[in-house]
């Protein structure tokens, strides 16, 4: 808050002086006051300003270039890159223009070309650190995280002050499972910028994977001091908490999590895993609910509730949720398996045995597959298809495999 107010502060200063110097302000007056308004994210305001000084000198590069960065802020992209290309009409050697180009280019998502122009930048100047780091950023948004880390390197050895090389390249490294490294990154960037939540925000979900859980916990607290709203720390914070086996906590978190995000899919599964870890089914149930409402893509939301279905004795309610789980994760035979034994209780032989058939091809050493599958294939008729598959369980080692052999399939 203290940086928010000296910027404001800032502001209405220069807003002052220029009511204070309206009869003799010059292009370069406007100017500053253009890049004070910008600096303050007051966008609109300083595209009014670089506007006049573009109005007293028709060929200021400076104010073009300040303009296309505040029409880029205020996502008026196409007038951004207007303004951009006319400074690099006026000065076709300033790298900055033609990173500035790349920026806008960046944020308005168009990432290839954002790449070529952040390359051709520099070509013209191999030292700026600014093309480096955007280079870096086009190469992340890529998925491309190793070319995204040697950027971020260059941009770091250039300029070794800037806190987002080490968040950005710490984030790569987090990515490619390297968090020992990345881990570094973050306690310098902690050095740098104490006040700034998401580095810690971010270390605190390097300590989960790295299994330092209160260490998370300090991390995703301090971030949440920083900053109230920071919804990503409570999640971080919240897991750690559950990791932990401390539910109660871990709910608390989540739920905070999910008054500032209400779409938030995966804080509602971490809140309904609390609760049904806390023995609070029903409410787990309503939570998992909300869970794939907001957020259809989780597997895990679905398999838990029906689970709860399953211990309610409502086989029908839960092979709806198992045939979602399966959709997401077709791979998964403890899915396959579950829904494969409710169809067998509901008479439903047929898609049982399918279930059977397809989790022994996707996992040939479950026993437990061959175990559905001979029980399967004995409530249809076919005894020695049966005893073919529990012959082959309980070559796994499967007991009830076992079990089903000496009872129907002495010879």
């Amino acid at each position: 808050m203290n940086l928010l107010r000296k910027c404001l502060l800032m502001c209405l200063l220069a807003m002052a002086s220029g009511v204070i110097m309206a009869q003799s302000m010059t292009a370069r007056d406007y100017l500053l006051l253009g890049q004070a308004k910008y600096k303050c994210r007051a966008c609109d305001l300083a595209v009014d300003e670089f506007t006049k000084a573009i109005a007293i000198d028709k060929n200021y590069a400076e104010a073009y270039y300040g303009r296309s960065l505040a029409y880029s802020c205020s996502k008026k992209f196409t007038n951004a890159l207007q303004d951009i290309n006319q400074a690099i009409r006026l000065k076709p050697t300033q790298v900055l223009f033609l990173e500035g180009k790349a920026r806008i280019e960046l944020e308005s998502g168009k990432n290839l070309i954002a790449k070529e122009d952040f390359k051709a930048a520099l070509k013209m100047d191999s030292l700026c650190w600014q093309a480096w780091y955007g280079l870096a950023q086009t190469e992340r948004n890529l998925d491309s995280s190793q070319n995204a880390r040697k950027a971020f390197t260059h941009a770091i050895s250039l300029n070794p002050a800037f806190v987002m090389s080490y968040m950005g390249r710490a984030e790569s490294q987090t990515k490619e499972g390297n968090y020992e490294s990345a881990l570094l990154d973050l306690l310098h960037a902690g050095e740098l910028a104490p006040t700034y939540s998401r580095v810690f925000e971010l270390r605190s979900l390097v300590q989960i994977k790295l299994k330092d859980y209160n260490a998370a916990i300090e991390d995703a607290t301090k971030a949440i001091a920083l900053d109230a709203q920071n919804a990503e720390a409570l999640q971080h914070r919240g897991q750690a908490y559950l990791l932990q086996d401390q539910f109660a906590k871990a709910e608390v978190d989540f739920a905070a999590a999910i008054a500032l995000n209400k779409s938030d899919g995966r804080s509602w599964y971490n809140r309904a895993l609390c609760n049904d870890k806390l023995g609070d089914t029903k409410t787990a149930k309503r939570y998992y609910g909300k869970a794939v409402k907001n957020n259809r893509g989780i597997s895990e939301a679905y398999a838990k509730r029906a689970a709860i279905w399953e211990n309610m004795e409502k086989p029908k309610k839960a092979i709806p949720d198992l045939s979602n789980a399966i959709a997401l994760d077709p791979e998964n035979v403890d899915y396959r398996l579950r829904r494969g034994f409710l169809y067998l209780k509901l008479s439903q032989i047929q898609l049982a045995s399918d279930d059977f058939v397809q989790a022994t091809r996707s996992d040939p050493k479950s026993g437990m597959a061959f175990y559905g599958l001979g029980s399967a294939r004995y409530q249809n008729g076919n005894l020695t298809g049966a005893c073919d598959a529990w012959k082959q369980a309980a070559a796994l080692n499967e007991p009830k495999g076992m079990e089903e052999l000496s009872k129907y399939c002495n010879e």
